[in-house]
């Protein structure tokens, strides 16, 4: 699942396009996406958690740009796709994991991951 992740949101990132000003954000991101299953590989849990966070919100600003910053974005996603909607709400309610065991920070980075490498 991480390998397909990487190849998907990866191939997401390479074909946006962006404006100039975010072609550098472009491939931090993708460099991030690289260290965030580095990590996975590596059972690093907590830490793909915290990484991951970031990055998808990076991913998001990316393909949808300033709108994915203001604050109706979630009622936004839910008309563009629902099942995105749905997606974005789960991402922005995690909330802070820094008390969360590392089986839990496991499962909630597997699971926004298996939704974007099957999306």
């Amino acid at each position: 699942m991480t390998e397909s992740f990487r190849r998907n949101i990866g191939l997401l990132v390479q074909k946006t396009w962006v404006e100039k000003s975010d072609e550098a954000m472009k491939e931090e991101v993708l460099a991030r996406i690289d260290a965030l299953c580095r990590n996975l590989e590596a059972g690093k849990y907590r830490q793909a958690l915290q990484d991951s966070l970031p990055v998808l919100k990076d991913v998001v600003y990316l393909l949808f740009g300033s709108v994915a910053k203001e604050e109706g974005f979630l009622e936004y996603a839910v008309r563009v796709d629902p099942d995105f909607g749905f997606f974005w709400f789960y991402i922005t309610s995690l909330g802070n994991a820094d008390a969360w065991s590392g089986e839990k920070c496991r499962t909630a980075v597997f699971l926004g991951l298996y939704f974007l490498a099957n999306f």
